[in-house]
């Protein structure tokens, strides 16, 4: 009997080490991954949070880009506009006795707008058709600015007006 209750003790002392030995082991190697996974759940639920927040914003964006596209039609319908020097010529020539129209450049100054760049040389009767010229380009087909300078010149009883003029189109 003495040679079995030693065994016993030998194994309750082996399975007292094999315990101590797996409760080490969990410590080590568990308690770590468990800080770990609760540090990446709090960064995850901070992720999403901020990820709610941008979707709201682009949806907000996206209705209001949509609303701007339903009020704003006409505007952006003039963007589309491909210019024509004779359609110009033609619509100028209400306003105007003389009108010269020479290209200067064509840049994109951004990815989808195109512009384009004209001297203009008129001659009118009075500074009044000149303002009335600008007043009527709101209803010209496509997007046009008056530059500056303007210079306006008396030559033979007729104004000689020459202005630089940008022509807008979005691609």
């Amino acid at each position: 009997m003495g040679a079995s209750n030693r065994m016993t003790v030998r194994f309750m002392l082996f399975l007292l080490l094999f315990l101590v030995v797996l409760f080490i082991l969990f410590l080590l190697l568990v308690i770590p991954g468990i800080k770990e996974f609760k540090a990446t759940r709090a960064q995850s639920q901070i992720v999403g949070l901020q990820n709610q927040k941008l979707e709201r914003k682009i949806k907000t964006a996206v209705e209001e880009l949509q609303k701007l596209e339903r009020n704003e039609s006409a505007i952006l319908q003039k963007f589309q506009y491909e210019f024509n020097k004779t359609a110009f010529l033609h619509f100028a020539a209400n306003y105007f006795d003389r009108v010269s129209l020479t290209p200067e450049k064509e840049t994109t100054p951004k990815e989808a707008l195109k512009l384009y760049l004209f001297k203009a040389s008129v001659n009118a009767k009075s500074p009044v058709k000149f303002y009335e010229f600008i007043e009527g380009l709101k209803h010209f087909q496509g997007v046009c600015k008056i530059n500056f300078p303007i210079t306006m010149e008396e030559r033979a009883g007729t104004l000689n007006i020459d202005f630089r003029m940008s022509i807008y189109k979005i691609d």
